[in-house]
Order: C-alpha cells, then sequence, then structure tokens
C-alpha cells in the first residue's frame, strides 16, 4: 500500500495511463486512414476507369477525324486540278449521248434518274470527307466507256415507237 502513495509510482502509473490514452487515439487515427486511403484509392480506380472511356472515346473520333481530314485534303487536291480541253470535251460528248438516249430510248430516263440519284449521294459522301474522291476519275471513266479520242460524233442508235433500231443513226452536232 505504500507503494501506491509514493509519488514516484503515481507519476509513473500516471504517465502510462497517458501513453495508453495516446496510443489508443493513435489506433483509431490509423485505422481511420486506413480506412480514408482505401476509399480514396476506390474512388481513384473509378475515376481512372472513367477517365480511360472517356479518352478512348476521343481517341476514337481524333482517329475518325483524321482520316476524315486526309481524305477532304485528297478531294480538294483532286478537286482543284483543272480538266484538260480534252476531258472537257469528252464530258460534253457524253451529256450529248445522254441526251440522244433519253430522247430516243424508251426506259432509259427513268433509269437514268435512279443512277443520278445514287450518284449524288456518292459525291455527297466525297464532299462530306467520308469518301475519297479517285485522283483519276474522269480519265478511268471516260477510258472504260472509249471516250476521249479524237472522234468528233458519238454514234447513237435511234429508237422508233416499234422499237426497231435505225442503222447508222449519228448524232446531230
Amino acid at each position: 500500500m505504500d507503494l501506491i502513495k509514493n509519488p514516484i509510482v503515481l507519476a509513473a502509473a500516471a504517465g502510462l495511463l497517458v501513453a495508453l490514452v495516446v496510443q489508443l487515439n493513435a489506433w483509431s487515427n490509423q485505422r481511420s486512414l486506413k480506412e480514408e486511403i482505401e476509399r480514396l484509392k476506390k474512388h481513384l480506380h473509378d475515376k481512372m476507369a472513367i477517365d480511360e472511356k472517356g479518352n478512348a472515346a476521343i481517341i476514337g473520333e481524333n482517329s475518325k477525324l483524321t482520316e476524315q481530314v486526309n481524305k477532304l485534303k485528297t478531294t480538294l487536291e483532286v478537286l482543284s486540278h483543272k480538266p484538260s480541253k480534252s476531258e472537257l470535251r469528252s464530258l460534253v460528248v457524253l451529256e450529248e449521248g445522254i441526251h440522244l438516249m433519253s430522247l430516243n430510248v424508251p426506259g432509259f430516263t427513268a433509269h437514268w434518274e435512279a443512277f443520278k440519284i445514287q450518284a449524288d449521294a456518292k459525291l455527297e459522301k466525297i464532299m462530306l470527307g467520308e469518301m475519297i474522291w479517285p485522283r483519276h476519275f474522269i480519265r478511268k471513266t471516260l477510258g472504260r466507256l472509249g471516250i476521249g479520242h479524237n472522234d468528233v460524233s458519238l454514234s447513237v442508235p435511234q429508237v422508233t415507237s416499234n422499237f426497231e433500231v435505225l442503222e447508222d443513226a449519228k448524232s446531230p452536232r
């Protein structure tokens, strides 16, 4: 009992009690800090996952727009090319031939209008950059049709109302 009343023992006991309270408080703070760190890690992980999806979408859109810009550059390059006189002449011959076909061949006009609509849709896609304008479009098309040489007239057969083809009908110039 004398030991309990000794001031040194009382001071030591009080010091131990304070140390125990401080240690319990530190353990409590450490546990709450660990929980806070885990919560922040989870939040950071979620935020990074969301940002990754957003970045992937932006990268995908960027690549699409880059491709579209490249297609538009190519189209601009092709469209800025001035046609030669022979190319313009060939286009006039084609236009005259189409005009004669629409006048003389039954059923041609309906098909021609449908094909014009398809061609217009394709040209619209080219102008929006969804497709590339072929570099040698005119030469390839005219070469495939056999037009663009030194021929002056276009030979088009005329069809009568009885669907008989008249021989050697020349287009008027």
